[in-house]
């Protein structure tokens, strides 16, 4: 007799429509690099929230090159599940733009969610 387990499907719902505009609609600098962080380059809220200068490689005098061949994020050899680099392919323009420092990423990291902005209102005349 032949016995079938009957398995579930792990794979995480996509997002809506709905869910990319909330998205991409990022009310501030800290929440856009949070959803780069989690969404594109895919790390873990945590994995966000425990970032430091000294994981962007390469660095030039304790600073993230932005024009460097290959720029990543390198983890411990602990991270469990998922690889001890990550390659920074997109979002750098982001992460260059303005006071866009680890720090400030773990700052968004720390929130609850990502919010989308408040609808607009229009007067009449």
């Amino acid at each position: 007799m032949e016995r079938r387990h009957a398995r579930e499907d792990r794979d995480p719902p996509a997002l809506s429509p709905g869910d990319v505009r909330a998205l991409a609609a990022c009310g501030s600098l800290s929440e856009r690099l949070l959803v780069i962080a989690t969404c594109a380059w895919g790390l873990r809220r945590g994995e966000v929230a425990a970032l430091s200068v000294d994981q962007f490689e390469p660095a030039w005098f304790d600073h993230f090159k932005f024009d460097a061949d290959g720029p990543r994020i390198v983890f411990s050899e602990g991270r469990k599940n998922s690889p001890g680099r990550v390659s920074v392919l997109y979002g750098l323009e982001t992460l260059d733009a303005g006071d866009s420092s680890p720090t400030r990423i773990r700052r968004a990291a720390t929130c609850s969610r990502v919010r989308p902005p408040k609808a607009a209102t229009s007067t009449t005349v």
